[in-house]
């Protein structure tokens, strides 16, 4: 943590960022270029912020049209991060049968 007052140098942004990050996203530039996730966060506001998100976000609707076929299908809609598996459970995410609560037995 710098002192206060100080400030941080963030590593120079990679020439090809702009193309890498709408091609493979923000966990792909974290596993290609092995950067943090503060470098990157500063890179997309170097590279025009909003307009490089929106970029990327037509790069994917582009991209899941013409693997379906059909010119009029979006992007689909990322499910949310569920980390308790109770909270997955009621959300439909159901890998198998729910386990009992507390205190109940199963029925045979």
């Amino acid at each position: 943590m710098p002192r206060a007052g100080t400030r941080v140098s963030y590593r120079p942004c990679p020439v090809d960022f702009r193309e890498t990050f709408i091609r493979v996203g923000w966990d792909g530039i974290e596993a290609e270029i092995g950067a943090h996730k503060r470098n990157i966060r500063v890179w997309i506001e170097q590279c025009g912020g909003d307009e490089l998100r929106q970029a990327r976000r037509q790069y994917l609707e582009d991209k899941y049209r013409a693997e379906s076929g059909d010119p009029d299908r979006g992007v689909p809609g990322r499910r949310p991060l569920l980390k308790s598996r109770a909270a997955r459970h009621v959300a439909g995410f159901r890998r198998g049968p729910a386990s009992p609560v507390a205190g109940e037995e199963e029925a045979p």
